[in-house]
């Protein structure tokens, strides 16, 4: 401001007058100057719009590549609990036909007790039974030994 005011006093000292203060009321620029002010504002501010969008993209980046990792982790979870329970669904299964297998040899044995069969006599039993349920569905043709076969043998 000091300088300012000299040179000021150097300009109107010829005319005979000395200034003691001063006060800048308008500044003009050339018009290509203010110009390039504004293009350099609007250039920094493009360049900090351009690092925020880039650091959102970032973001959006790191997000993308955690839901891809949380889905490969479910799908793994998944598969997993999806054999697990295959697995166990194939034992009770197993389980389940041992149970009745165990249990139709167990009533088996007892109606053969009751009824005072002999294995031979079980055998013929089981084959009567047989034809009976397949002959609810058609007609079938039965081999069947002579009249006291049965009794002969032992």
């Amino acid at each position: 401001a000091e300088t300012m005011l000299e040179q000021i006093n150097r300009t109107l000292v010829d005319q005979g007058v000395e200034a003691v203060r001063f006060e800048i009321m308008k500044v003009d620029f050339a018009r290509s100057f203010e110009d390039s002010i504004t293009q350099v504002q609007v250039a920094e501010q493009q360049r900090v719009v351009n690092e925020y969008e880039q650091q959102v993209q970032q973001v959006v980046q790191s997000i993308e590549v955690l839901k891809a990792e949380n889905l490969a982790a479910i799908a793994n979870i998944s598969a997993g609990a999806e054999a697990h329970a295959k697995e166990i669904a194939a034992g009770a299964t197993r389980d389940a036909f041992h149970l009745k297998q165990s249990m139709k040899a167990q009533k088996y044995k007892e109606l053969q007790h009751e009824l005072g069969f002999t294995p031979k006599h079980m055998q013929e039993y089981f084959k009567i039974k047989s034809v009976q349920g397949q002959g609810e569905n058609g007609k079938v043709v039965v081999g069947v030994p002579r009249v006291g076969a049965l009794m002969e043998s032992p």
